[in-house]
C-alpha cells in the first residue's frame, strides 16, 4: 500500500493531523485543486469518506429521501477514491460566453464573472485531462478527422463539438501522490463537524469519524468542502453545533437552487435528399486516448432571442434496426411490429452486422437542456439518520412542464429553420402533456447550484473565489458552486473552477508570507 494512503479505520481514536489546506472530498474538483498544489511548498492533506474501492456500507450512506419529482438518486452517485467520475462518461465541453451572463428570462442567472476569466482555465483542463487540444470548432475538428457534417448555416441549429476521455481522477493522480512528502490521503473518514474559532467566522479545525469507530481530527489554515452538490449542501446544513441554520446558512441559501441536465426524446429530424454525414453525430471517433462527437445545439443569438434556456441534443438513427432495440428494451412491440421487422430482415441484418447504412434519412433527438434556477429546488435535511446519526439528505423538487415549454421552443425553431432552407422536414412531438410527464425523463447525474457563487451574500453562498460568504477560510469546490450550469456536461467546469481556486489559494498563502 502507498505510504501516503491511509485508511482511517487503523488510526489510533483521537489522532490529530496537521496541514497548510484540508481537502474534504476524494473526486474530481477536490483531486484537481490537490494536483494543482503540488510542488507549491504547502501541505495537503485529503479526507474521503469512502474506501479505495466500493462497499457495500457506502451505498448505505449514500442513502437520500426524495419528495416531489421522481429522481434515480441511487444511479447518480459514488462513494470511493476519485467520487462520482468513476462512472463519468468523458464527455467535456465549456460553457459558452452567454451562459455566464444574467439573463431576463432564466431566473436568478448570472456567475459573479465572465468567460474571459475562465477561458484560460478551461485551456489548462483540457491539457490536464488530455483532451487532444483545446479547440472546440466542430467544423475545423471534421476536417481534421476526415468527416462531413450537416450543412446548418443560415439556421438557427449549429453543430458543437464534444471531446471526450474518460479521465480517472483517483487512478491517474496516484503515482503523482506517492512521490511526494506534502500530500497524504486519509480515506473512509467521514465529515462530522468543523468548529469556529470563538463561534468566530474562521474554522480551526474539521472532526472524522470512521465506521470503525474512530475519530480523527485535521488543523489546517484553509478548509475545501469538495464533495458534490448534494453531500456539500447536506454537511454544511448539518453542521450547526455553533451556527443553528448551518455553516454559510445565514440567509437560507445552503441547498437551494438545486439543478440537474434532464433529457428525454422527442422530435424527428427528416432530410429530403441525400442521407446526410453521421459518422461523427451517431459515436465517438477515438483519436488515441481522446475521443471527439458532435451534436446539435441552438446558436447562442436564437436561445436569447427566442428566450429558450440553453438547449442541445444528439442525433440518434431511428432506422428499423434502432426502433426495434428501442422497443425490444421497452417491451412495447405487438405482432404487427414484428411482422413489419420480419419483411426487412435482411435490411435489418445489414444494418446491424454489417454496419450499412440505413436508407432513410430520418433521425431522431435525444434533447438536454438546462433546467432554469430555483430556489424551491433544494436540497434539505431529512428526517432519517445515518450510522454517523447525521440527517440524511432530502432532495425536494418539482419539474414537468418546463420541459414541454423548451422542447417545444426549440423544435418549432429547428422545424421553422429546416423547411426555410430546404434541409427537409422536422417532426415535432406536439403533446406537452407527455413531454412534461415525469416518466419520460432522463437524467444526467450532474448535481448542481446548492451552494452558488455570487457577488453578494444576499444572492449565494461562495464569493467569486470560492470561500463562502460567512467564513474567513472556509471554501468550496465543484459544481455546487454553478448558478446556471448550461447544456454542458459539468465536468471540464469543474476542473477549470478547481484549478482557478487552487491558484488563488497559492496568491493567499504568499500574501500571508506562507510561500
Amino acid at each position: 500500500m502507498s505510504s501516503y494512503l491511509i485508511d482511517s479505520r487503523t488510526l489510533p481514536d483521537g489522532h490529530e493531523v496537521s496541514a497548510d489546506i484540508c481537502v474534504i472530498g476524494g473526486g474530481a474538483a477536490g483531486l484537481t485543486v490537490v494536483r494543482e498544489l503540488i510542488a507549491s511548498g504547502l501541505t495537503v492533506a485529503v479526507f474521503e469518506a469512502g474506501a479505495l474501492n466500493p462497499r457495500a456500507v457506502d451505498r448505505d450512506l449514500l442513502e437520500c429521501e426524495i419528495a416531489g419529482h421522481p429522481y434515480p438518486i441511487d444511479e447518480t452517485r459514488l462513494r470511493y477514491f476519485g467520487g462520482t467520475a468513476n462512472h463519468w462518461g468523458g464527455q467535456c465541453v465549456p460553457l459558452d460566453s452567454h451562459d455566464f451572463e444574467r439573463l431576463s428570462y432564466v431566473p436568478y442567472s448570472g456567475w459573479p464573472y465572465g468567460l474571459e476569466t475562465l477561458a484560460p482555465y478551461y485551456r489548462r483542463a483540457t491539457e490536464h485531462l488530455r483532451l487532444g487540444g483545446d479547440r472546440f470548432d466542430a467544423d475545423a475538428v471534421a476536417r481534421e478527422v476526415g468527416a462531413e457534417l450537416i450543412d446548418f448555416s443560415g439556421t438557427s441549429v449549429r453543430n458543437v463539438l464534444a471531446r471526450y476521455n474518460r479521465f480517472r481522477f483517483g487512478l491517474e493522480l496516484t503515482d503523482r501522490f506517492e512521490e511526494l512528502d506534502d500530500v497524504s490521503v486519509y480515506y473512509c473518514a467521514d465529515l462530522i463537524d468543523l468548529t469556529l474559532q470563538d463561534d468566530s467566522s474562521l474554522i480551526t479545525s474539521a472532526s472524522f469519524r470512521t465506521t470503525a469507530g474512530n475519530t480523527v481530527t485535521a488543523k489546517a489554515r484553509k478548509f475545501i468542502l469538495a464533495t458534490g452538490g448534494i453531500e456539500t449542501a447536506r454537511l454544511l446544513l448539518s453542521i450547526n453545533r455553533q451556527r443553528p441554520a448551518g455553516l454559510g446558512n445565514g440567509n437560507d441559501l445552503v441547498g437551494r437552487f438545486w439543478q440537474d441536465h434532464p433529457w428525454v426524446y422527442s422530435g424527428t429530424m427528416v432530410f429530403w435528399d441525400e442521407i446526410p454525414p453521421t459518422d461523427l453525430y451517431f459515436s465517438t471517433i477515438q483519436r488515441g486516448e481522446h475521443g471527439v462527437r458532435v451534436h446539435i445545439a441552438l446558436t447562442p443569438e436564437a436561445e436569447i432571442e427566442n428566450e429558450i434556456p440553453a438547449f442541445r441534443a444528439e442525433v440518434r438513427s431511428s432506422s428499423e434496426a434502432s426502433i426495434l432495440r428501442h422497443q425490444l428494451a421497452s417491451g412495447d412491440i405487438g405482432v404487427r411490429d414484428i411482422g413489419r421487422f420480419l419483411a426487412r430482415i435482411d435490411d435489418l441484418g445489414a444494418s446491424e452486422l454489417c454496419n450499412a447504412p440505413q436508407d432513410v434519412a430520418s433521425f431522431d433527438l435525444a434533447n438536454y437542456f438546462q433546467m432554469k434556477p430555483d430556489p424551491e429546488n433544494r436540497v434539505r435535511l431529512g428526517e432519517q439518520r445515518d450510522m454517523f446519526d447525521r440527517p440524511l439528505p432530502a432532495l425536494d423538487f418539482r419539474f414537468g412542464m418546463e420541459a414541454a415549454e423548451t422542447i417545444g421552443r426549440a423544435h418549432r425553431l429547428i422545424a421553422d429553420d429546416m423547411l426555410r432552407r430546404g434541409l427537409g422536414r422536422f417532426r415535432i412531438e406536439t403533446d406537452e402533456e407527455a413531454l412534461g410527464d415525469p416518466g419520460r425523463h432522463h437524467w444526467g447525474a450532474h448535481h448542481m447550484g446548492t451552494t452558488r457563487m455570487s457577488v453578494n451574500p444576499n444572492e449565494g453562498v461562495a464569493d467569486a473565489d470560492a470561500r463562502v460568504h460567512e467564513t474567513d477560510n472556509l471554501y468550496i469546490a465543484g459544481s455546487a458552486l454553478f448558478p446556471t450550469c448550461g447544456w454542458q456536461n459539468p465536468t471540464l467546469t469543474i476542473v477549470a473552477t478547481a484549478m482557478k481556486l487552487a491558484d488563488h489559494l497559492k496568491l493567499q498563502f504568499r500574501a500571508e508570507g506562507a510561500l
